[in-house]
């Protein structure tokens, strides 16, 4: 979609011992609420506008395999199997709510 902006976090957000994440804190929920918002707003101003033409017939033969879910409290993203009951954009969702069973927990 589109690059939305880069920031430097290295005053702000701790690294983890394997360089390749942050420790989770409230600093950490703020950028990703923010990052979450802005991605949102990004979408509904430059993609979801009424000159965006769409294919309907091309978008018929397109199959959605999964859904995918971000957990609240670990921020890890779950696929959910087919035909699980999606939770709506405003409400948590937590691994132990994924139906399942080998990943439904936030250390799996």
């Amino acid at each position: 979609l589109g690059c939305i902006g880069v920031f430097s976090c290295v005053h702000e957000l701790n690294p983890k011992n394997n360089k390749q994440e942050f420790t989770e804190g409230e600093k950490y929920t703020q950028v990703l609420d923010f990052l979450d918002d802005s991605m949102d707003s990004y979408w509904y101003e430059s993609v979801n506008r009424a000159d965006v033409v769409i294919d309907s017939e091309a978008a018929e033969t397109l199959e959605v395999e999964h859904d995918w879910v971000q957990c609240s409290g670990c921020h890890k993203w779950r696929r959910l199997p087919v035909g699980a009951a999606i939770p709506a954009r405003h409400l948590a969702w937590y691994c132990y709510m994924n139906p399942e069973n080998t990943h439904n927990g936030c250390s799996a």
